[in-house]
C-alpha cells in the first residue's frame, strides 16, 4: 500500500512539472539545415515594460540565450546581414495569473498545522494565494533567399518574478532548441 501512495505521488509530482511548461516546434521537414551556417538578427524587438525588469535587459537574456544554443548547433552570427544564411526574430510576451491553495488549519503539530494552544475552529480552512506570471517565447527562423520561415519554436512557462528568469529563460530556450534539426 505504501508503495502505491508512493508512486502515485510521484505521477503526480512528475505530472505537475509537465504540465508547467509546453514547448511545440514546426520546422520545413524537407529542407537540410546542414547547409545554414550563418544567422543575423532581424530589426530590433521592442518589449512592452515591465515594473520588474528592464525590458533591454530581458532582450539580452533572451537573444544570448538563443544563441548560445544555435552556436551549440554549429551556427554563428554573420558579420553582416547580406552575409547571413538565416534571419531571426523572437516576441516574448507574459500575462499575470493568480495561484490559489486551500490550506487546513487544523489544531495539531506537523506541517500547515497549529501549534498545541492555539484555538482554531476545528475544520476551518485558509486560502493562500500567490502572483504568477505566465510567460510565452516565440522563436521563429527565416530564410532569407526566399523569405519563407524555415523553423518556429515556441515554450510556455510560469515565473514567480523577474529574478526567476535569469534561471529559468536559459534552461527553456535550451530545452526548446533540443529538437533543432540542424547538427554540429
Amino acid at each position: 500500500m505504501k508503495r502505491l501512495v508512493v508512486l502515485t505521488g510521484l505521477l503526480a509530482l512528475c505530472a505537475g512539472s509537465l504540465l508547467a511548461q509546453k514547448i511545440r516546434r514546426d520546422w520545413n521537414r524537407d529542407l537540410d539545415f546542414q547547409q545554414f551556417e550563418t544567422y543575423v538578427w532581424m530589426e530590433d524587438i521592442k518589449l512592452p515594460a515591465s515594473p520588474q525588469r528592464d525590458p533591454q535587459e530581458i532582450d539580452r537574456l533572451i537573444r544570448s540565450a538563443i544563441e548560445r544554443e544555435l552556436q551549440h548547433h554549429g551556427l554563428r552570427k554573420a558579420d553582416s546581414p547580406d552575409q547571413a544564411d538565416l534571419k531571426l526574430k523572437y516576441f516574448a510576451f507574459a500575462r499575470a495569473q493568480m495561484e490559489t491553495q486551500e490550506v487546513d488549519n487544523k489544531a495539531g503539530t506537523g506541517p500547515n498545522r497549529l501549534p498545541y494552544g492555539h484555538w482554531r475552529p476545528f475544520g476551518s480552512t485558509r486560502i493562500d494565494s500567490q502572483l504568477r506570471r505566465q510567460g510565452t517565447l516565440i522563436v521563429d527562423i527565416v530564410d532569407p533567399s526566399n523569405n519563407q520561415m524555415v523553423w518556429r519554436g515556441t515554450v510556455e512557462g510560469s515565473f514567480k518574478d523577474g529574478d526567476e528568469l535569469d534561471k529559468k529563460v536559459p534552461k527553456h530556450v535550451k530545452k526548446l532548441f533540443k529538437g533543432f534539426p540542424r547538427k554540429n
